[in-house]
């Protein structure tokens, strides 16, 4: 018992403060008077909400300050008023937090949708109040669990379609606010009768879901027995209901919207007439002749068969009368066969274990050769590969066949010039030796002198004009001195 009450207290806890997302709202309390209800002691909700799905509309904690001797058991209104507040979903989990609600009033909060899953666990709920909010529609019995209520405001919506026994158990209900929507645009103010002539006025431009059932049976029924004329008022009722359900978006219609396109799809898009049932009628008689035809021709061959036997068998006597004389004829010659089969028995034996001998090899060889296919078909692709390659070569290997033939004497000669320059080549060796520090000595100096090159290069290139101008007078000086 122990383990079954913690899982009841952790489902209760979690009902309570809602699993994902959950919000916080800041009440500030009073007492105020309505005409419908009287005085009630109420929640005015103070802080700024963002409800935009369903998951965040769960209400976990309500913070404020009661009246002395007051506290949420005594909250019998909830109210929420500003555009600043996006409510697009109905607040979850405030029959837990206020348990006694008499009264809810969401006004320009952007409501969207209202279900009657949502209403359900207030019971004692008289006034509702949902002004100036984004619903399109009311869905089948949505007030199935609030049979006390006095007053619904529902004006200045988006309201276009109005399910099924939306206000059928609402005796009680005396104001009825629908001004401002889509589908309707009427108010009754404390009067019963004008109540119910709103109510059915809503049915009837609100898409009522009775009529289009019935307009759907209709159309149902008219395709059990098709002719001209039904078929006619057919497409006459299928017109009338498809300009009905032509702005029709609301995902509750979805059932009644795939009943009347099945409907509009069953419809047959030919009729039969006496003509069509006549050739129905000659295609029946024409497959009827045909087998009997099949059944009298399969009879003729079949007596046609017991005729030739007989025909066969009167034949056969007189051909045997003739043949009797050459199976005599025949006699001698069996008889004189018969000493040369004999001979040929011993051979036959001979042959027999010689056969039986070839039988195990051959049985050998078969591994062999599917051992051996598997290669052989490796290697076909590699030999038609290498072919081109050998037409390529023999024509390259004909041209250096000359060319190895002129250069055999060349190396001949070159060998004892090869073998005069080995000493020499000895004899530098040492020398060399001797002059790798002279040349280490001397880097250092190239580069030390390398920067004064490149200084006087400059000056060498400014006084070659000067030269060239003052060696004509020198070659005039020259006589004189």
């Amino acid at each position: 018992m122990a383990i079954k009450e913690i899982f009841v207290f952790v489902a209760c806890f979690a009902m309570l403060c809602g699993f994902g997302d959950s919000v916080d709202i800041q009440c500030d309390y009073g007492t105020y008077s309505w005409t419908a209800v009287g005085d009630v002691y109420l929640c005015f909700l103070q802080n700024t909400l963002n409800i935009k799905s369903r998951e965040s509309a769960v209400i976990n904690s309500v913070n404020g300050s009661h009246s002395s001797g007051k506290s949420n058991a005594d909250v019998t209104c909830f109210w929420s008023w500003g555009s600043s507040r996006v409510i697009e979903y109905f607040p979850r989990n405030l029959d837990n937090i206020f348990t006694n609600l008499k009264m809810i009033g969401i006004r320009h909060g952007r409501l969207k949708k209202i279900q009657q899953s949502d209403l359900r666990p207030f019971t004692k709920l008289v006034y509702l109040n949902l002004y100036q909010n984004d619903i399109e529609f009311l869905e089948d019995g949505l007030f199935a669990y609030n049979p006390e209520l006095k007053f619904v405001s529902l004006s200045y919506n988006k309201i276009i379609h109005i399910g099924f026994q939306v206000f059928d158990n609402l005796n009680k209900l005396t104001w009825l606010w629908l001004c401002g929507n889509t589908c309707i645009n009427m108010d009754a103010d404390n009067n019963q009768t004008a109540v119910k002539e709103v109510i059915s006025q809503a049915k009837s431009k609100c898409l009522d879901y009775p009529e289009i059932d019935k307009d759907l049976q209709k159309l149902e029924n008219s395709l059990l027995y098709v002719n001209s004329e039904s078929l006619s008022i057919f497409d006459q009722n299928l017109q009338n209901l498809q300009s009905r359900f032509q702005n029709s978006t609301i995902s509750q219609y979805l059932p009644l919207k795939d009943r009347f396109q099945a409907i509009k799809n069953w419809r047959p898009k030919n009729i039969w007439t006496k003509k069509d049932y006549l050739k129905l009628l000659m295609i029946g008689c024409g497959v009827f002749w045909c087998l009997v035809y099949v059944v009298l021709i399969v009879a003729f061959l079949r007596w046609s068969k017991d005729d030739d036997k007989k025909f066969t068998t009167s034949r056969k006597e007189p051909v045997l009368q003739r043949t009797e004389p050459l199976s005599k004829r025949t006699e001698p010659v069996l008889q004189r066969t018969e000493p040369l089969s004999k001979r040929t028995e011993p051979v036959l034996q001979r042959t027999e274990p010689l056969l039986q001998r070839k039988e195990p090899l051959l049985q050998r060889s078969e591994p062999l050769l599917q051992r051996i296919e598997p290669h052989a078909q490796r290697t076909e692709p590699h030999l038609q590969r290498t072919e081109p390659l050998l037409q390529r070569t023999e024509p390259v290997l004909q041209r250096t066949e000359p060319l190895l033939q002129r250069t055999e004497p060349l190396l001949q000669r070159t060998g004892p010039v090869l073998q005069r320059t080995e000493p020499l080549l000895q004899r530098t060796e040492p020398h060399l030796q001797r002059t790798e520090p002279h040349l280490q000595r001397t880097e250092p100096v190239l580069q030390r002198t390398e920067p004064h090159l490149q200084r006087t290069e400059p000056l060498l290139q400014r006084t070659e004009p000067h030269l060239q101008r003052t060696e004509p007078h020198l070659q005039r000086i020259e006589p004189l001195l």
